[in-house]
């Protein structure tokens, strides 16, 4: 068996989780390699995307697709990722896995979302996992939601997983379908995921705002080395938007790590604490109330 963990990881913590996947995988004999697609240049420039990562999935049994929960729902990057993928003909198949980390408030729908999305491509999800992770923007606040995760309590999770998938290959066990298996959330958390975090509005009218402050600005470069879609670029003047960039991501990357505060978020972060913090302990528009916070989903 031949797989791929296909990756786009703007803070790192699914990342960590790939590179554990692609490990385990390799470790039980299915031969296993890891596509960073985050800040990939050879990806987010390429005139066709779609040829770029069908020659990644090729030949291919099975894929592991990651990235993060932003406001409830898959990141649209990984989704864009995804609907790169080819349809299979009949009588071609590809096993599929999605993961995705999210800061310890609500996985939302976003296993869900990625599952229709390769069922309407022929490729059969055997398995999903959620993980909890630190939430990149609370590195503003007083206290870091979730620090450090995710960690070495994702281990056994994923050893399991891979030795499952095993067993079922072995003994010839793998499904042909599977329906749905993956839509876990109450109706309430569809609802509000539908209807209230709808992300490119988050996007465009919620998030933290980036500004640059050019006086503080000494070309360093790293928010243009580090931006996960490559927004900016370096001219004369210093770091500046690319032409036809991608949107922001407010992923924070920029901003943390600026230590000359040339790079600034625009925000009531008070209310966003307050926010985070009512979530946590269960109250307001997006309680924190997952339990387990981390699981693997497995069909039946």
């Amino acid at each position: 068996m031949k797989a791929i963990v296909i990756i786009f990881s703007p803070s790192g913590n699914t990342l960590k989780v790939g590179k554990v996947i692609t490990e385990y995988s390799n470790l039980q004999g299915i031969d296993t390699q890891i596509a960073d697609l985050t800040r990939n240049k050879d990806y987010l420039f390429s005139l066709n995307r779609k040829e770029y990562i069908n020659k990644l999935i090729k030949d291919k049994d099975l894929l592991f697709i990651g990235g993060p929960v932003y406001a409830h729902h898959l990141h649209y990057n990984v989704k864009e990722i995804i609907k790169q993928f080819e349809k299979l003909k009949n009588g071609n198949k590809q096993y599929a896995i999605p993961f995705v980390t999210y800061g310890g408030i609500n996985s939302g729908i976003a296993l869900h979302e990625a599952e229709k999305l390769l069922k309407k491509q022929n490729r059969t999800v055997i398995a999903g996992l959620k993980i909890s992770a630190e939430h990149c923007l609370t590195k503003k606040f007083k206290t870091v939601f979730n620090e450090n995760l995710p960690g070495n309590e994702i281990l056994p999770m994923i050893d399991e997983l891979i030795k499952t998938i095993v067993d079922l290959k072995n003994n010839n066990s793998l499904p042909n379908k599977t329906i749905g298996f993956l839509n876990y959330q109450k109706l309430s958390v569809l609802l509000k995921a539908n209807i209230i975090f709808r992300e490119k509005f988050w996007q465009k009218h919620m998030y933290p705002k980036i500004k640059f402050n050019y006086s503080n600005c000494n070309n360093c470069g790293k928010c243009v080395k580090l931006c996960p879609v490559q927004r900016y670029e370096m001219t004369e003047n210093g770091p500046a938007v690319r032409k036809n960039a991608k949107d922001c991501i407010h992923c924070g990357k920029c901003v943390f790590s600026c230590k000359k505060e040339a790079l600034i978020f625009i925000a009531d972060w008070q209310k966003w604490e307050k926010m985070f913090e009512k979530a946590a302990s269960g109250q307001g528009l997006l309680p924190s109330n997952e339990f387990p916070r981390s699981k693997v989903f497995l069909y039946n």
